[in-house]
């Protein structure tokens, strides 16, 4: 933490995304002849050693001899929520419903940062790591305490784009920064949801944060992942569309952070496993969820075991009427019954 409020002060003005505190406010030569043509002979060439003959390659074994084209096995790259119809019509839906909460929230530093961050988001493609406006952190976590909690999806749906900017990423998904925690408490895994956008809003920023890899990890830490486990497998019982497709991608982005990690790869894994086995669900979930058992298997023993245990079958994706997912179960089935190494 003391390492992003140091990138964030004064010192930052230097540094790769520019100034600003997002705390204020709460990459020919012929010499070797010598002199042989006229005079002297040219001194000969010193001796060389002879290059050693090159080791021969070890042919590969196990799963890194497979061809596998369709699942990202080896695969750094998350998949994150990042587009917006229109950023505009987000920022001014969330501006109508502070006036209704409270007008003079909107004094001019917070309609300075509000404006700011507009354009820095509007921006974000051609300008990702753009300047961090000052005093926005502070500003979001004041706003979901200011709106009733059944309005606080712009928040949400704002907080989802902003933690793509690595730095905020770091400070929403810190150990250290409860906020997340609550958010998922609050809005996610309660009881009765105070709306479905802001439960599905809030996942999505889950997801977001599990596919950054400084963050990842900390969603993924031991003290969060058995509330992450809890969004995924809650996820794929909502009857809303979006919940069980953020649940899919929750689970393929923690995925690609929890490698050495065997403990969280089991309880992935389990999940994965049970979802793909026992339920209907749509074609763009079942891909991912294919592409995120491939990662947890691949060159991984026990989790084939694990699979195989859990009675996994990849018949049904195989003969699927999607072409895409028909690969993708093939070279999961490739993956369950080749020895991993």
């Amino acid at each position: 933490m003391d390492n992003i409020m140091n990138q964030m002060g004064g010192g930052m003005g230097n540094g790769m995304f520019g100034g600003g505190n997002p705390f204020a406010g709460g990459m020919p030569n012929f010499g070797g002849m010598g002199n042989g043509l006229f005079g002297n002979p040219a001194a000969p060439a010193p001796a060389t050693n002879p290059a050693p003959a090159p080791t021969p390659s070890q042919p590969k074994k196990g799963h890194e001899a497979l061809t596998i084209k369709v699942l990202p096995v080896n695969t750094k790259q998350s998949t994150l929520y990042s587009s917006s119809s229109s950023v505009s019509k987000i920022f001014l839906k969330l501006k109508q419903l502070i006036v209704a909460a409270d007008s003079s929230f909107l004094s001019e530093e917070n309609i300075r940062i509000l404006r700011e961050l507009e354009k820095c988001l509007t921006n974000r493609v051609e300008n990702p790591n753009f300047l961090l406006p000052s005093g926005c952190f502070r500003l979001i976590e004041k706003l979901r305490d200011l709106l009733p909690a059944t309005e606080v999806f712009p928040v949400m749906d704002i907080l989802r784009l902003l933690v793509l900017h690595p730095i905020a990423a770091e400070y929403f998904g810190n150990i250290g920064n409860d906020f997340m925690d609550s958010l998922i408490k609050d809005f996610i895994l309660c009881e009765n949801p105070p709306s479905g956008p802001a439960q599905w809003l809030s996942a999505r920023v889950v997801c977001n944060l599990c596919g950054d890899e400084k963050a990842g990890k900390n969603m993924v830490h031991e003290t969060r992942i058995d509330n992450l486990m809890e969004i995924v497998m809650s996820g794929f019982e909502s009857s809303v569309k979006q919940m069980r497709h953020t649940a899919a991608t929750i689970s393929f982005n923690a995925s690609l952070r929890c490698a050495g990690n065997s403990e969280v790869i089991m309880q992935l894994l389990s999940a994965v496993c049970h979802n793909l086995t026992s339920k209907e669900l749509p074609d763009d979930v079942v891909f991912t969820l294919l592409m995120t058992l491939g990662r947890l298997v691949y060159k991984n023993q026990e989790s084939v075991e694990l699979a195989d245990a859990l009675g996994v079958n990849m018949e049904s994706f195989m003969s699927s009427s999607s072409e895409k997912i028909k690969q993708a179960a093939k070279e999961v089935q490739l993956l369950l019954t080749t020895p991993a190494q």
